[in-house]
């Protein structure tokens, strides 16, 4: 005779209401780089240069060797791409979204065809196994409704293990945390009396990765069901990676050496006052926001790192700024003009942050667990997905970032 017992344990709404406030506090002490940290910064510094263009290329910091780690992988991006094909197929606005965002990648050269198959990549292993040189990366569509700019972007994963077990992401390095905390960086900003803030466009997609490394960023599409299925490369940073976070923010940072004697001021905002891909600035004076928007743009268009939706609680300083790269296509802010700035509500004529908060039945009683769930609500509403925010500190990427 058996005897089962199944026992849960609740948690207590003390300790979850305390775990919810020491999220939210600032990070007391600097981490030290661990080993693997140091070697994924001795990658970027011994790979890390600029094209002709001004575009910085990168290699992919491995942290063994892919062509002994990685078994085959097509198959599972095949049988992957067929499912979202049949998503596709039964979404006609979703379909043409995502056509578009293929073919942006087509037309910008972030991606292209490659010429070698799956089968030329096999490596033969003294114990019998067989190992490719090549990896593909299953992909698929997040669409969010809130951006103004692409709802449906497409999202990589390079989790997807193959047939040795192990996935890209696995044998990647990930690299330290370089960035302050979220919290920190909002906490300075409102500092300025006169704030800038603006973000990159397609980040990650402005810096490429080395030939050699094209081919373990592989993935299968066709743009008809009657179309043979093709195998392309993606010829930069792509979102999804382990890595890619990392590299992008640190080749940011060298962006800004490269810069310090031309654009001493961009230098030292770019070094400081981004958050990923956002910028959050400001100075006591317009002048001096002036040239601090001028001396980044310029610094950053020439590595190829073009920004958009400038915005400023200033109209003297959106007067400086072409109408086309504003984040609101007006010649003056109004009162009823507000977006988000690191996934809180900002409102420029205001300058205030601000949060929309759910209908609350007020003939509920008002426990500590009813609060909990209704914080965790206006988090998810206002765009502050706990995981979203963790991912960020850790320089994880995660499936909601504004990367196109």
């Amino acid at each position: 005779m058996f005897l089962c017992l199944h026992t849960q344990k609740k948690e207590d709404p003390d300790e979850i209401l305390k775990k919810f406030w020491e999220m939210e506090e600032a990070p007391r002490k600097k981490k030290k780089f661990t080993p693997e940290e140091m070697q994924c910064e001795n990658v970027f510094r011994q790979s890390y240069r600029r094209l002709s263009d001004g575009r910085p290329q990168v290699r992919l910091p491995f942290k063994e060797n892919p062509s002994e780690s990685l078994g085959e992988s097509r198959n599972q991006a095949v049988a992957r791409w067929l499912a979202m094909e049949r998503k596709l197929n039964k979404d006609e606005n979703l379909k043409k979204d995502y056509m578009n965002a293929i073919q942006e990648h087509l037309d910008l050269e972030h991606m292209g065809r490659v010429s070698t198959s799956e089968k030329e990549h096999e490596i033969r292993q003294a114990d019998g196994s067989v190992r490719y040189s090549c990896y593909y990366i299953p992909h698929h569509a997040v669409v969010k409704e809130e951006s103004k700019t692409t709802k449906t972007r497409i999202v990589f994963d390079a989790s997807a293990r193959t047939s040795s077990g192990k996935s890209l992401n696995e044998i990647l390095m990930v690299g330290a945390t370089i960035q302050e905390s979220l919290v920190i960086r909002l906490m300075k900003w409102r500092l300025y009396r006169f704030t800038l803030r603006g973000d990159i466009t397609k980040m990650y997609r402005q810096v490429k990765v080395y030939e050699e490394d094209v081919d373990f960023q592989r993935m299968v599409f066709r743009f008809k069901p009657t179309d043979p299925i093709e195998d392309f490369g993606l010829n930069t940073l792509t979102f999804g990676t382990a890595s890619a976070p990392y590299m992008a923010m640190r080749t940011l940072e060298e962006i800004a050496v490269d810069g310090e004697k031309k654009y001493p001021i961009g230098s030292e905002v770019v070094k400081s006052d981004f958050h990923v891909d956002d910028l959050l600035t400001g100075a006591d004076t317009v002048q001096m926001v002036k040239t601090i928007w001028k001396e980044v743009r310029e610094m950053l268009l020439a590595a190829k790192f073009p920004m958009r939706k400038w915005s400023s609680n200033s109209n003297e300083v959106l007067q400086q700024i072409p109408v086309e790269e504003r984040e609101f296509q007006t010649t003056e802010i109004t009162i009823d003009d507000s977006l988000k700035t690191l996934g809180i509500g900002w409102s420029p004529v205001e300058d205030h942050f601000f949060f929309k908060a759910p209908e609350i039945n007020k003939t509920e009683v008002l426990t500590k667990r009813r609060f909990l769930s209704q914080a965790a609500k206006v988090i998810r509403s206002n765009g502050m997905v706990r995981s979203s925010c963790v991912a960020a500190e850790a320089n994880v990427p995660e499936a909601v970032e504004d990367e196109n």
